[in-house]
């Protein structure tokens, strides 16, 4: 194994075993969500199918986005551990984000994972119908990693609330969007395009008028992603430059 590939494999383990023991509360947490979403739905012919699979589509992956990528870069600030990523090889910019995708991967995982049972329980209990079952993977994954990026934005410009200012952004972008919702034209458009893109989540998941538009509606979600990523990798760099100035 090269030096490279071990450093790598130091990183994801220093950044799986930081997470367990950070995490162990919301890990058992997200084990009774789990657990009482696939009962949910296994209870369909007693009316409990629809919210089990809210559960484990809508509700887990979002949570999970909020609180798992919570602090990724303003905790270890705050605890001055940023001083041990910024003497790691490859600066310290690179490091933060290596760190951020890592948790991507890890929060997108479980939403796969979240949403691939759901759609499995949906199939076998005849909960939704076949278009709307293949696309649950799919929206778990999407409300799992976009809340998680506006988080790391949030954070990764020193904000110590940045869970809850993501929050804050989402709940207010949906009260935006449902407030010109019956509008049109380049007004709504325009704001649509900036809020919380919910239309676009509702159509990847198969619902509403626009849920044909399967590419443009990615197209969407995924520029969103896009933004506050390359916001949050804006703030590393602000981070790294006043780290500079400061030793």
């Amino acid at each position: 194994m090269t030096a490279a590939k071990m450093q790598r494999a130091s990183v994801v383990h220093e950044i799986v075993r930081s997470w367990l023991r950070r995490n162990r509360r919301l890990a058992w947490v997200t084990a009774g969500l789990f657990v009482v979403g696939v009962v949910a739905v296994g209870m369909a012919d007693a009316g409990g199918g629809e919210g089990g699979l809210a559960i484990l589509v809508l509700y887990l992956p979002a949570s999970l986005g909020l609180l798992l990528m919570s602090g990724v870069v303003s905790a270890d600030l705050d605890s001055r551990l940023i001083l041990i990523w910024y003497t790691k090889p490859g600066g310290l910019g690179r490091n933060l984000v290596q760190h951020y995708f890592l948790h991507q991967l890890l929060i997108g995982g479980i939403g796969l994972l979240s949403g691939g049972v759901a759609a499995a329980l949906a199939l076998t209990r005849g909960v939704l119908p076949a278009d709307q079952i293949v696309r649950l993977p799919a929206l778990a994954v999407a409300l799992a990693v976009l809340p998680a990026a506006m988080v790391f934005a949030f954070s990764a410009w020193g904000s110590r609330r940045d869970s809850a200012l993501a929050l804050i952004t989402i709940v207010a972008g949906i009260g935006l969007g449902g407030a010109v919702v019956f509008d049109a034209g380049f007004l709504r458009n325009l704001i649509m395009a900036i809020v919380f893109p919910m239309d676009a989540l509702q159509a990847l998941g198969g619902a509403g008028p626009s849920a044909d538009a399967l590419v443009a509606n990615a197209a969407i979600l995924a520029a969103h992603l896009v933004a506050w990523t390359l916001l949050g990798v804006a703030g590393t760099r602000w981070l790294e430059r006043t780290l500079h100035r400061s030793l």
